[in-house]
């Protein structure tokens, strides 16, 4: 692998679906524009699927890509059998953890609309406007976790539904 590889070409290896990339993030800021990113990575090295599996067999059960799997990687503390993004508040509920209507660091956002409903890692909250910044995967089809929308009101989405909240105990 070239040694100076940038964030755009490690993406488009990772969306071949036979690599994951497995690194630290460092967010600094996200370009309004969708193509730019300005943001460090620190990447260890990219593993493939298989090795993902045999390295962490029972840490995330979830399908790579999916934005289930996305905040298990990030959340370790949710629960392994919580079934769709829609479905996580409920099931977090009664593994009694606490669930809520106010977004805070560190925890996840879950929206129950569309046929699957979405979860997300929360890594900024601005309190005056409580707008969010989130890692996910699979938001829009991008199968790996990144920061895709910068600042945003996660109460405007398309489909109707409730957005939620769960916090680590």
């Amino acid at each position: 692998m070239e040694e100076n590889m940038n964030i755009k070409q490690l993406k488009s290896k990772t969306m071949l679906g036979t690599v994951a990339l497995v690194s630290a993030f460092s967010f600094a800021s996200t370009n309004a524009d969708a193509n730019t990113y300005n943001y460090a990575v620190d990447v260890d090295y990219l593993a493939s699927a298989e090795e993902i599996a045999q390295a962490h067999p029972a840490s995330n059960t979830f399908p790579l890509g999916q934005c289930t799997w996305g905040v298990k990687e990030m959340a370790t503390w949710a629960g392994n059998w919580w079934g769709n993004g829609g479905d996580w508040a409920a099931s977090a509920a009664s593994a009694d953890y606490t669930v809520g209507t106010q977004p805070r660091v560190g925890s996840i956002v879950c929206w129950t609309d569309g046929s699957y409903g979405h979860v997300a890692y929360v890594t900024a909250v601005d309190p005056v406007t409580n707008k969010i910044q989130v890692l996910e995967s699979n938001y829009a089809g991008h199968q790996w976790i990144d920061n895709y929308r910068g600042w945003f009101d996660p109460q405007n989405t398309v489909t109707p539904g409730v957005v939620s909240y769960i916090y680590p105990n």
